[in-house]
């Protein structure tokens, strides 16, 4: 079952900004590979993607995918595994220096995590008819 990860709203407009964000993905699945899709949204005012990534990981080993986020007051970072019995991610800004943040770290645990079941969704038109008026 597919599974999203976000960081919820994140604060970058301080005295040590992220230039940075780094999202890294383990693959524990001895068997199967991973696919995760990595969005980047502004929330500085409204929600906007900013930039989309996706990372395919190998059995038993884990890869990563940086973003720049130093134009970005207010960001947001979701990832979406597609077997989310296997995987572990995590989310860390990064200073000027390449520093971690510790106020812009996000360990599995510590992220929200929402079901996404695979299933089609279908628009449903709820505009009223209009009545055509009796002819005069």
């Amino acid at each position: 079952m597919a599974k999203l990860f976000t960081t919820g709203p994140v604060e970058n407009g301080v005295s040590n900004p992220a230039l940075s964000v780094m999202v890294k993905v383990l693959n524990n699945s001895s068997t199967n590979n991973l696919t995760a899709t990595i969005t980047l949204y502004s929330i500085d005012g409204s929600k906007s993607e900013v930039s989309r990534e996706t990372l395919t990981v190998s059995p038993l080993s884990a890869d990563f995918k940086s973003f720049e986020v130093d134009l970005l007051r207010e960001y947001e970072v979701q990832i979406q595994v597609d077997r989310e019995e296997a995987a572990l991610v995590s989310v860390w800004g990064l200073d000027a220096d390449a520093n971690l943040i510790a106020a812009q770290r996000f360990a599995s645990s510590e992220l929200k995590d929402y079901y996404m079941p695979f299933a089609k969704i279908r628009k449903i038109n709820f505009s009223r008819s209009k009545k055509k008026k009796k002819g005069r």
